[in-house]
């Protein structure tokens, strides 16, 4: 059987009297299960790196086409009637969620994919009503990647949350 240890959940091999990768003790009961598992680990990990991976593609987002009238001039989200929009709000959002992320603090990374979901579906309300009242009026590529973008940052980032208070309880 195996034996992990208390500390860190590195596995222990038979005989081992202290662990080779944090130096506790090897002493006490054998445990059977990992304070910390490997594969939780890296489900945090990959979540971790899609969550950054959302943030920096909400920031691209919204410097592409939002809007396009006809092919002929094209709007996106940081610029609107010589005042700042709401790409701003997004940018500054998404560099907040990066920066938290790299410091894995996960609450406030919900935070931010929550507002960004809620400044986006602002955003999409508005403009739809515009949208579909003129012929002349398309959705840009920038429209479809913001909306993927805070979507997949807001699930990824509650996820990982969710995933974090999981492990706690399985202390």
């Amino acid at each position: 059987m195996s034996r992990f240890c208390t500390e860190c959940g590195n596995e222990l091999k038979d005989g081992d009297t202290f662990c080779t990768k944090c130096g506790k003790a090897a002493e006490g009961p054998v445990v059977q299960a990992a304070v910390r598992r490997p594969e939780s680990d890296a489900w945090s990990k990959y979540l971790r790196l899609i969550t950054a991976g959302a943030s920096v593609l909400m920031i691209i987002a919204v410097f592409l086409p939002f809007l396009d009238i006809m092919g002929m001039y094209s709007w996106n989200l940081v610029w609107q009637e010589d005042q700042i929009g709401d790409g701003v709000i997004l940018i500054i959002l998404g560099v907040i969620s990066l920066i938290f992320t790299a410091l894995n603090k996960k609450i406030p990374v919900v935070g931010c994919g929550i507002l960004s979901l809620i400044v986006t579906l602002n955003v999409y309300v508005r403009l739809n009503s515009i949208i579909n009242e003129s012929e002349f009026l398309f959705r840009g590529s920038g429209y479809y990647l913001t909306i993927i973008a805070v979507l997949v940052l807001t699930v990824a980032s509650v996820l990982n949350l969710v995933q974090s208070i999981k492990a706690k309880k399985a202390k």
